[in-house]
């Protein structure tokens, strides 16, 4: 899945806007998504359980800067976009647009559901 996120997220940065570094979009893009995934669950975890993770905020700026780093590692050296494009670019348009479909919920879901979470624990503090 995020293979593929990556792919688009590339794309559209090299194709339609045509810009000079998509890859450094799509790796930060793709962290800071996943980013908030993994904190949606601690966010979840903290909320409906007795635990008290009492993370600061430096802790996210180093959490999300690992994550790009190996987000980076990951996609410029062992699974490069010319082989993602190799396996995705001929694929049908119908397809193609289902997944797009896809990609912007995940997306939107992504920001959403941590924005949500993050007003919600922070009003009951």
């Amino acid at each position: 899945m995020f293979n593929y996120l990556y792919y688009r997220i590339f794309s559209t940065y090299k194709y339609k806007w045509k810009d000079n570094i998509p890859g450094v979009y799509a790796v930060c893009i793709l962290s800071i998504l996943q980013f908030f995934n993994i904190l949606s669950v601690l966010y979840t975890v903290e909320t409906f359980s007795m635990l008290d993770l009492n993370m600061k905020k430096i802790y996210y700026g180093l959490f999300v800067g690992i994550i790009i780093a190996l987000n980076y590692y990951r996609y410029n050296f062992l699974t490069l976009f010319c082989k993602l494009e190799k396996k995705w670019k001929n694929e049908p348009k119908n397809i193609r647009i289902v997944r797009g479909y896809f990609v912007i919920t995940y997306i939107l879901l992504s920001v959403f559901i941590i924005l949500y979470l993050a007003n919600y624990t922070s009003s009951n503090n």
